[in-house]
């Protein structure tokens, strides 16, 4: 994920209060990205 849409991701979960997600954000877009999970699936 590129840093500037990482950030973006990170404020609107914070925005909405999901702390925890915006928190594992990184570590499950490298993981989504390594097994090449769909975009719905890395939404879900």
């Amino acid at each position: 994920m590129s840093a500037l849409y990482e950030t973006k991701a990170k404020d609107g979960l914070t925005h909405l209060k999901l702390e925890t997600a915006a928190q594992r954000l990184d570590g499950t877009a490298q993981r989504a990205a390594a097994e090449q999970w769909s975009y719905t699936h890395f939404l879900g």
